[in-house]
């Protein structure tokens, strides 16, 4: 598992606590719900599979036509969830929300993230001239990180029975 990096700052828990609960949660599931804000300040929300990094940049592929992609275009905030099916309904609820910045991924970070993805999901295995238009931005596809600046996370299991932590991301 992916050990977090970034600092994660909160008063009450410590640095390694909180990583480890967050790459658990985030390595758990390959699929992420995103939100984004349309042209006229509603909202849209989409479906991605996701990687994720140290840093906690969080990457993606999509059609630069998508309504979410042309959102972050106009707008770069997102957010997104992240949840663990629990064993028994209500019990042990395991999740995180994500709320950060959202851009087309390009050059060292977009070599970096397809690698990421690349290795979360072997059965993607875009040909040679497809993977260097995702680094170099220029296909109809690309590939988009989200550079986490808060997260709020759910981890009864670890931190008790709906305890909410909110969390900055510094880096």
């Amino acid at each position: 598992m992916l050990t977090i990096t970034a600092k994660l700052r909160h008063d009450s828990f410590v640095q390694v606590q909180l990583a480890t609960s967050v790459a658990e949660i985030l390595a758990a599931t390959e699929l992420m719900a995103m939100a984004s804000v349309d042209s006229v300040g509603g909202g849209h929300v989409n479906t991605a599979y996701f990687a994720f990094d140290a840093l906690l940049r969080v990457y993606f592929i999509s059609d630069e036509n998508t309504q979410h992609c042309l959102n972050i275009a106009r707008n770069p905030a997102v957010s997104g969830a992240v949840w663990c099916m629990p064993a028994k309904w209500g019990e042990g609820l395991r999740g995180v929300q994500l709320f950060g910045r959202c851009a087309r991924a390009t050059g060292e970070t977009a070599t970096g993230g397809l690698q990421l993805y690349k290795g979360r999901f072997p059965q993607f295995a875009p040909a040679p001239t497809t993977e260097e238009a995702y680094v170099t931005g220029t296909g109809k596809s690309g590939l988009f990180v989200i550079d986490i600046q808060r997260v709020k996370l759910l981890d009864e299991p670890r931190f008790g029975r709906r305890n909410f932590i909110e969390v900055a991301v510094v880096r």
